[in-house]
């Protein structure tokens, strides 16, 4: 359920003074969400459709001018087993004041403030290769290799292996080149854009200026490569990334329950490894053009939103 400030206290309090029994052995899990965008609902949606043999609560901050503060006069007696949190505001909230309760996180941009915590477990938003590379070769028929750009510090290695495999099994070259800085980028951009169909960026912030970005963007154009980037910021960009990589919200909510339910040993969440949420493809048919890569009604239905 989904609660208002007024009908999380009341619920609490009816609860404290109900039968227990009956829920005794069920761990409770919080969710705690930073705004009420169509994004988040369908995530908090889905993760609670997905996760089984738990209490579930949840509560959205964006009206709390303290979100710590409130959690600490308000839900402190509440015995949680797992918070759920959504967006920066609520993940700070939760690593804040959930010191000794396990923590995962998703939509953070800074992550911080749980540096150090071993419970504090935040999902990748990278998609899974599989299905994104599956669209993609028939959005591009030309793409027979795809090239990489890997940060040496990049820390999803389970990430880029299930990459190697998904390309392996599409029998699609995949040319990764590895570079230690933004400095780097433009010698390992020009040799992949000499040999690639495409290029696929993943974020890394010390990697991807603003300026780095855009002249990649602008090489690619010029040598009619597509770019396959991950923030609809490279869509809005002078010579925008004609494809944008984004983590479905359903994919995330299905990813944090199975997440979740591992973390709190239920059976259902199986063993630990790596799992990815299904894409979210965001298209220009303005960048297409100016690639002139021609576009037919069944292959611009394998992308999910088209913005110009």
């Amino acid at each position: 359920m989904t609660l208002t400030r007024r009908t999380l206290l009341l619920g609490l309090g009816a609860a404290a003074l109900g039968p227990r029994l009956a829920l005794a052995d069920r761990p409770t899990v919080l969710v705690l969400s930073s705004d009420t965008s169509a994004r988040t609902q369908t995530l908090v949606d889905t993760f609670k459709a997905n996760i089984t043999g738990v209490t579930r609560l949840s509560y959205e901050l964006g009206g709390e001018a303290d979100a710590a503060a409130f959690l600490a006069d308000n839900l402190r007696e509440l015995q949680v087993s797992l918070v759920f949190a959504i967006g920066d505001r609520a993940f700070l909230a939760a690593v804040r004041e959930y010191v000794n309760v396990p923590v995962l996180y998703t939509d953070v941009n800074d992550a911080s403030a749980a540096a150090g915590r071993a419970d504090a477990v935040g999902l990748s938003v990278r998609v899974d290769p599989s299905p994104a590379l599956t669209r993609l070769q028939g959005l591009l028929p030309r793409m027979t290799t795809l090239g990489a750009i890997r940060g040496l510090k990049d820390p999803e290695a389970a990430w880029w292996d299930t990459l190697g495999e998904a390309c392996a099994a599409l029998q699609l070259k995949l040319d990764v080149r590895k570079v230690n800085a933004s400095a780097d980028v433009a010698n390992a951009s020009a040799a992949l854009l000499a040999q690639c169909g495409a290029i696929l960026v993943q974020p890394d912030p010390q990697l991807w200026a603003p300026s780095v970005a855009s002249r990649l963007l602008y090489d690619a154009s010029l040598a009619k490569v597509p770019v396959i980037a991950f923030d609809r910021s490279w869509l809005r960009a002078a010579n925008p990334a004609p494809f944008v990589l984004e983590s479905s919200a359903k994919g995330l909510g299905e990813v944090a329950a199975r997440e979740a339910m591992r973390l709190l040993s239920l059976g259902e969440g199986g063993a630990a490894g790596a799992s990815f949420p299904e894409p979210w493809l965001v298209g220009s048919k303005a960048a297409l053009r100016a690639l002139t890569i021609p576009l037919k009604k069944e292959s611009a239905a394998l992308v999910d939103e088209w913005i110009d």
